[in-house]
């Protein structure tokens, strides 16, 4: 298992190399959103609208921030910002990966639809640990502005930031196909029959 420092943008050699297992420290821009940005998103781009932002070689954190809104300045401040669980942004995928979007950020993995959508744009996701939100926010350096916040509310809003250093992110789904969420299940499955079949067996 590797060590890498990333900033964005990133592109698709900096996210080949990284394999399932590894820890990614992530610099530079870095976009929030969750269930209703996405779909405040798709629904732009079904009505053949334009993404204000090139999310070429961006990555996108699936989580819900708290923000503070300094009412003479208008400068935002985080306060608190923690992954969400993201298997709810698994049809989304696909839409983020042809805007070019090299990393996925969240909690609790992702389907087999997301891997293959990561093979076919080589993305990864990576896992941020949950409960560590005082750790995150502080990685968080600045906050430029936001999108929709007027319209479904601060959490579920798109934000803009800047991070230094925003980890430890283990690499859970890598872009050669890798999903060591999928690889966890199977193999608790396999440990449960094989408990299953000598539970059975010592009782006949």
């Amino acid at each position: 298992m590797k060590t890498y420092y990333l900033k964005t943008p990133l592109k698709d050699e900096d996210i080949a190399k990284l394999e399932a297992g590894d820890t990614v420290y992530l610099s530079g821009k870095l976009y929030t959103a969750r269930d209703m940005a996405h779909y405040k998103l798709k629904k732009l781009l079904d009505s053949n609208g334009k993404f204000d932002e090139d999310l070429n070689g961006q990555a996108i954190f699936h989580a819900g921030p708290i923000i503070s809104v300094n009412r003479e300045s208008g400068e935002y401040k985080v306060i608190s910002i923690g992954p969400t669980s993201s298997i709810r942004m698994d049809p989304y995928t696909d839409m983020v990966g042809e805007m070019g979007v090299k990393i996925l950020i969240g909690k609790g993995g992702m389907s087999d639809s997301t891997t293959e959508a990561m093979k076919k744009h080589t993305m990864v996701y990576l896992l941020a640990a949950h409960g560590c939100a005082a750790v995150h926010t502080q990685r968080v350096t600045k906050v430029t502005h936001q999108y929709w916040m007027d319209k479904i509310g601060m959490p579920e809003a798109m934000w803009v930031m800047e991070c230094d250093n925003l980890g430890p992110l283990i690499v859970g789904i890598d872009s050669k196909g890798r999903n060591l969420f999928e690889e966890t299940r199977k193999n608790s499955k396999d440990m449960i029959e094989a408990i299953s079949k000598q539970t059975h067996c010592k009782s006949k």
